[in-house]
């Protein structure tokens, strides 16, 4: 922006006698002045936002549920583990041993599960004696405790059956404590027997 200012300078005129004659004085010219004004742009700010900083989730893991003492064994309470019995009649015996974790007592009752590996898949155990009619009368808790453990029997063929000349390689057991969902893999090393027919497994008892 320019702005001109005109500033005009009136010198007055003197009128002098003297003598009987007069001087006349002259009129000097107008001054110009220019002033020049440069108006100068404002800044332009730039405001950012910055999001609020959150603290990191936490994770809350939900506290298990104590054990009871005398309830139904849980996944966690029971340690198995197998054993090679002596074979007898062309079969296979063993038994599994279940013991207590920790020093609350609980109970197991029923058969435990049982699959048996071989070189041909696996092969679930079936129930030895097991009977609807009979089942609620022979199958009695067992209580495991930091002294007390319980245990179960099986056993298979190691006879080809018919005009069979061999029969599937034992691998390995995979045992379940009775009403519970957590197995147990037991790698049968040292155990160099066949599977002939399908295995079989008692009920649990005290031992």
């Amino acid at each position: 922006m320019r702005l001109t200012l005109l500033i005009l300078g009136l010198v007055p005129v003197a009128a002098l006698t003297s003598c009987g004659g007069h001087r006349t004085g002259s009129v000097s010219p107008p001054a110009v002045i220019t002033t020049t004004a440069t108006a100068t742009a404002a800044p332009t700010v730039t405001t950012t936002e910055i999001p609020p900083v959150s603290a990191p989730a936490r994770t809350i893991s939900p506290t298990p549920a104590p054990f009871i003492a005398g309830a139904a064994c849980r996944d966690g309470q029971v340690r198995t583990s197998s054993a090679k019995g002596s074979g007898a009649g062309g079969s296979f015996y063993g038994h599994e041993s279940f013991t207590l974790i920790g020093t609350t007592p609980c109970t197991l009752t029923g058969y435990p599960g049982l699959n048996v590996v071989t070189t041909a898949g696996t092969q679930p155990a079936r129930r030895d004696g097991y009977s609807v009619t009979s089942s609620a009368a022979s199958l009695k808790a067992v209580t495991l405790s930091p002294t007390a453990g319980a245990a179960a029997q099986f056993y298979w063929g190691e006879t080809p059956p018919g005009r069979a000349t061999s029969c599937p390689r034992l691998i390995r057991l995979i045992i379940t404590p009775p009403g519970l969902y957590a197995s147990a893999f037991e790698h049968a090393a040292g155990w160099s027997g066949y599977v002939c027919g399908q295995p079989r497994i008692g009920y649990i008892t005290a031992g």
